[in-house]
């Protein structure tokens, strides 16, 4: 029964965000009209857009009874306003006002569930803020080769970048290594330099895309000789509005090299689109990628959709991205089979399916 509320809290704060949000602000700037004059005259737009996004993190957060969703959703946005000289304070004063929005809202059935997430995310506020250490560690065998790679990139220095990978393949570098140990850390660190207002969203766009381009150009040598085809089928999507296709593509690739007749659909996908796509392939395992809190919900819908269709043989649906990382349960909650952190732990996830069913 608890659930049936969250989702129905979920509906209506996602039906609403817009006028939620405006109340919000109205509220913030009644109560503390300092924060009014921080931002200037666009000061209105930005407490409201970055409000509304707050109120989809709380909505999912609240449609998985997973208040840590909420509480890294605020943990994020505190530095992240620190990074662009925000207030902070103001972030807490949000929050705080959004409790007042949702009682006038909502009956008290409902506010209260409301409450209890936005009181756990309200300690967050309260902590110090922490340095965010980088992704790219001492204990990585290729962590210089990782830092060179960047630099390079960040530098304007393309091809640089991309001679140094493809040197270190043709050295003896695995692509597993290259792809767990050079690129997913250099992703990981870019997003962390863009968080804290160091680099610019197009400065993290082009490396995204530098480490596609080198993806795409290593992908034939994932065809080795000797490898046999192991007859099982695998198809890998991001749900729509996920952009972050990187990881999931990387399970592709690491699958493919296993022997499995690999399906990468790729970013953005839209459910009626996926769910065609499995009907045609019928494969044994389906990974679907979530990175961003705010999609959990199209994840959870989409499994639903394809244990629902008739015409396949009860694929296996493995899930991964960010939020999956400190929310143990939250695959249990959508009812997927199974989760994954990387692409490494992704392909023993897989076979372990397999065996399980007799496949392999």
């Amino acid at each position: 029964m608890m659930l049936e509320v969250n989702k129905k809290i979920h509906r209506y704060l996602c039906e609403n965000k817009g006028s939620i949000a405006e109340s919000i602000i109205n509220k913030l700037f009644e109560l503390q009209p300092q924060f009014a004059r921080l931002g200037g005259i666009s000061a209105y737009e930005k407490y409201k857009l970055g409000t509304y996004h707050l109120i989809s993190h709380l909505a999912e957060a609240i449609a998985q009874d997973e208040p840590i969703l909420f509480i890294k959703s605020v943990e994020w946005a505190k530095v992240m306003l620190k990074s662009i000289g925000f207030d902070v304070k103001a972030l807490e004063t949000n929050l705080l006002c959004t409790k007042i929005v949702a009682g006038q809202m909502l009956p008290a059935s409902e506010h209260v569930i409301i409450e209890s997430f936005i009181d756990a995310a309200l300690l967050e506020t309260k902590n110090d803020l922490v340095d965010i250490p980088s992704f790219i560690i001492d204990a990585n065998p290729y962590a210089k080769l990782a830092e060179a790679y960047l630099g390079c990139i960040l530098r304007g220095e393309k091809q640089k970048a991309m001679e140094l990978v493809f040197g270190a393949v043709e050295n003896g570098t695995s692509i597993n290594d290259v792809y767990l140990n050079i690129l997913q850390p250099t992703q990981y660190e870019i997003g962390r330099l863009w968080q804290l207002n160091r680099v610019s969203v197009a400065e993290e766009h082009y490396v995204s895309a530098i480490s596609q381009v080198i993806m795409s150009q290593l992908y034939p040598q994932l065809f080795l000789k000797n490898r046999k085809a192991n007859g099982l089928r695998f198809l890998a999507t991001c749900v729509q509005d996920e952009l972050h296709e990187m990881g999931i593509r990387m399970v592709a690739d690491f699958l493919e090299q296993e022997g499995w007749d690999t399906h990468y659909l790729g970013a953005n996908m839209p459910e009626e689109g996926i769910v065609k796509a499995a009907l045609r392939i019928n494969p044994d395992v389906i990974a679907i990628s979530t990175t961003l809190t705010v999609n959990i919900s199209k994840a959870e819908n989409l499994i639903y959709r394809i244990k629902k269709a008739s015409g396949l043989d009860k694929p296996k649906i493995i899930v991964g991205g960010y939020p999956f990382n400190f929310a143990p349960n939250l695959w249990r909650n959508i009812e997927a089979d199974g989760c994954s952190i990387d692409a490494k732990e992704a392909v023993a996830l897989c076979q372990q399916l397999m065996q399980k069913d007799g496949a392999l």
